[in-house]
């Protein structure tokens, strides 16, 4: 298995939820900023998506975007108008699972959705990856799958047939993956950063032994005499290309690892330090906490208590909306 296949698959799709948005005239629609990765496909029409901080990005039929970081947005026609909250615009909805607006003028049609993920949305993956992830149909001829994609989720959103939101759930994970695929495919030779740093094999097969053995006692010099370089090599080829030093990143890596294994809430804070390489419980506490600001305790006793809900979340998953739960 390769490290960005244990990458996405460590993410781990937890919820996944979607509205079908059907819109005409003067229109706009404000996202707010999330904890869940959104996506939206356009599958008529054309549309803008901006207000997430870059370039406003114009797009038509069979174009998809993918905000890994849950960036606040504005999606809006070609008109001027003011722009509506979408929670606002799907409580106002009576048509399960869609949105509609408008009964003049050309029409948009997208769909929207949302992914909250098991391994929290401070995973290395989705903090590397840029604000918005652009796949466009112009460019079809490189990512041929897009057309497939497309006509399988409109119609399983518009079809209304037994199992239509288990099967949207798995069509949709799958786009998640293979938009990152895409970006990741896109990246010039020597990209900086620690997506670019799949691309550099001695750099990647580094990564990928921090990833799968977090417990070993890694060092430069073990990490550096494991892929083939000198302790020298290695420190100044991976501190480059990552953006940081490797055993901070170590650190960092082991931090998320004991996160993600506090969230699940079955494993005893002394048996995480163990299975992360720390010598006792107490060492694990003062590095957990050196990242965190907390102690492991206090983090697992701030998870039980409940997190603040998403307003996205809530709005499509009100009463009658389309939701999908899985285990992941």
């Amino acid at each position: 298995m390769d490290l960005v296949t244990e990458l996405l698959d460590d993410l781990r799709v937890q919820s996944a939820l979607y509205s079908r948005f059907e819109m005409r005239g003067a229109w706009a629609v404000e996202y707010p900023r999330s904890e869940m990765a959104g996506f939206h496909l356009v599958s008529h029409g054309r549309c803008v998506l901006e207000g997430h901080g870059g370039a406003p990005l114009h797009l038509g039929p069979g174009d998809l975007v993918v905000l890994p970081g849950g960036t606040g947005h504005v999606v809006r026609g070609s008109l001027p108008a003011r722009g509506t909250p979408v929670a606002d615009l799907v409580a106002r909805s009576d048509t399960p699972g869609a949105v509609r607006v408008g009964t003049d003028g050309e029409e948009a049609r997208f769909l929207c959705g949302g992914f909250r993920f098991a391994a929290g949305p401070e995973h290395p993956l989705l903090s590397a990856l840029p604000a918005v992830i652009h796949v466009s149909m112009r460019d079809a001829e490189s990512h041929p799958w897009l057309t497939t994609f497309l006509s399988a989720m409109e119609c399983e959103s518009t079809a209304g047939r037994p199992g239509a939101e288990m099967v949207m759930s798995r069509l949709a994970d799958i786009l998640f993956v293979q938009a990152v695929r895409a970006h990741l495919a896109a990246l010039p030779d020597g990209a900086r950063g620690w997506v670019g740093a799949l691309r550099d094999p001695t750099v990647a097969a580094a990564l990928a032994l921090i990833h799968r053995n977090p417990e070993m006692p890694w060092t430069v010099e073990s990490l550096g005499r494991a892929v083939g370089l000198s302790r020298s090599q290695f420190a100044a080829r991976f501190s480059q290309t990552v953006g940081e030093p490797p055993v901070a990143y170590l650190a960092g890596w082991r931090t998320h690892r004991a996160k993600a294994l506090l969230r699940e809430g079955t494993t005893r804070v002394s048996r995480i330090a163990h299975m992360l390489g720390y010598g006792s419980e107490a060492a694990f506490s003062t590095a957990f906490r050196r990242w965190t600001g907390t102690s492991p305790g206090a983090y697992r006793r701030a998870l039980r208590a409940g997190d603040t809900e998403d307003v996205l979340a809530t709005a499509v998953a009100s009463p009658g909306r389309l939701i999908v739960e899985s285990a992941g």
